[in-house]
């Protein structure tokens, strides 16, 4: 059975997805000896996740050779703009030359200088449209498809999503970032609320240990974990969540896209 490396390598998007498509198709027809039906649903699964890997790096591919190619393009523009300026400088200089005052010649052919841009722009309108050619082919990202889902799922509440940069502090910052929103009277910026998260369940382990990792984890583990989520950037999840409803004594709600809200601190509600 010849792998996809062994075969021709395409040239497109969708070449590709018609050669993954020939090879699910003899695999569900000749399925490897000696499997029985659990073990090939198994296969196949593997099969389609190496598909999604490929088209993945295909893509990935693609976008780098476009950005070196337009990389290359302006390189060798930028060099032949100072080329022809050093050439057109001499050629101003030179003993009876004539310099244009800014009086149009209608009948003129187009200088150096207008047929390189002229060039340049017809490169990049090509490139564009291979650009584009890829982009029509290609599914929608899983990002996309959870963005709409969850926007779908706001509008009704006359609520939307507020974009807070993933580098571990997230969580605080958008706590934070709601705070505000809400008008509610605080002190807090997300390194005060990791503070206040880390004394509260650092007050309180028993409430915690048994649910942090697992609960295979040591008390002595745990209390170092209170270091780094005070002075370090690690994220922080349903734990930290409760730990915030406590400490600022309000109900906080997440929204996901495929799985009902979730209302943490709902004691809290009244006030």
């Amino acid at each position: 059975r010849k792998t996809m490396s062994e075969e021709k390598k395409p040239q497109t998007r969708a070449q590709l997805i018609q050669q993954q498509k020939k090879e699910l198709q003899k695999f569900k027809k000749t399925p490897p000896k000696g499997v029985n039906a659990k073990q090939q649903k198994v296969l196949e699964e593997e099969l389609k996740k190496k598909h999604v890997s490929e088209l993945e790096e295909f893509d990935k591919k693609k976008d780098e050779e476009v950005a070196a190619e337009v990389k290359e393009e302006k390189k060798g523009e930028e060099n032949k703009s100072v080329n022809d300026s050093n050439v057109d400088d001499d050629q101003e200089d030179a003993p009876g030359a004539i310099k244009n005052n800014g009086n149009n010649n209608n009948n003129s052919k187009p200088s150096k200088a207008q047929k390189r841009r002229a060039a340049k722009a017809a490169k990049e309108k090509e490139i564009q449209k291979r650009i584009d050619e890829e982009n029509k082919n290609r599914p929608p990202s899983k990002k996309f498809i959870e963005s709409k889902q969850l926007r779908e799922k706001l509008v009704p509440l006359k609520l939307q999503i507020r974009e807070v940069s993933s580098d571990g502090n997230c969580l605080y910052k958008a706590v934070a970032d709601q705070l505000i929103v809400t008008q509610k009277p605080t002190q807090y910026d997300f390194k005060q609320l990791r503070s206040e998260v880390s004394k509260y369940m650092r007050e309180r382990p028993s409430e915690f240990l048994p649910f942090y990792e697992d609960g295979d984890s040591t008390e002595k583990q745990f209390l170092k974990y209170f270091e780094e989520l005070e002075n370090t950037s690690i994220g922080g999840g349903q734990l930290e969540l409760n730990a915030l409803t406590h400490c600022l004594k309000v109900p906080i709600v997440v929204y996901t896209a495929d799985a009902p809200q979730v209302i943490m601190g709902e004691e809290y509600q009244e006030s």
